[in-house]
């Protein structure tokens, strides 16, 4: 009986001879990736929870699937309307198709909700569409709460940028001079 025991776990792939369960071993680029949405699939026909079509729809966001992952995010709100990652990120789905109008209010939502969500990447996501759709004023505005929350790069240079485009260069450089003296310290 021992030795059945030794040949499973050293001679057949799954063993911890070959690096330990699922296989081990070369595969092709994205195999993974094309198992875990088929997993996905399956489990969303059987169980259909708001979780699976979140977790599907972030991979179709990785891939630059945003039309597949806009019906996937819209399935999982539909399932469970109160959860703000799937409103932020359907969010951010509609502006990287440039609709920043639909994006606005999903996303205004979920900062009612939760001022601090996603490290401040909410609020300058609406900042984003803000300046989309004109709003320039009301996107330094987040922007520069965002900077008192957490000054990071992007956040200095997104506020920069707004400044920038409503023809204020000199509070623009100063604001990017600003954000690296802070860097280096």
């Amino acid at each position: 009986l021992s030795a059945f025991f030794y040949w499973l776990m050293v001679y057949r792939q799954e063993g911890p001879a070959s690096g330990g369960g699922g296989g081990g071993g070369w595969e092709w680029p994205g195999s993974r990736t094309r198992r875990r949405i088929k997993e996905l699939k399956g489990r969303i026909y059987n169980l259909d929870h708001a979780r699976d079509h979140l977790d599907l729809a972030d991979i179709y966001m990785e891939q630059g699937k945003l039309g597949p992952a806009e019906q996937s995010y819209r399935a999982a709100l539909q399932r469970d309307p109160g959860d703000l990652e799937v409103q932020a990120n359907l969010g951010a789905c509609l502006l990287r198709q440039q609709r920043p109008a639909e994006a606005r209010p999903l996303l205004e939502s979920v900062l009612r909700s939760d001022p601090k969500h996603d490290y401040g990447q909410t609020r300058m996501a609406l900042a984003e569409a803000l300046t989309a759709v004109g709003e320039t004023e009301a996107a330094i505005e987040l922007a520069e709460r965002s900077i008192r929350i957490k000054p990071t790069t992007p956040v200095v240079s997104s506020l920069a940028a707004f400044h920038s485009m409503q023809g204020d260069h000199a509070t623009a450089e100063r604001i990017l001079r600003r954000g690296l003296d802070v860097q280096r310290e």
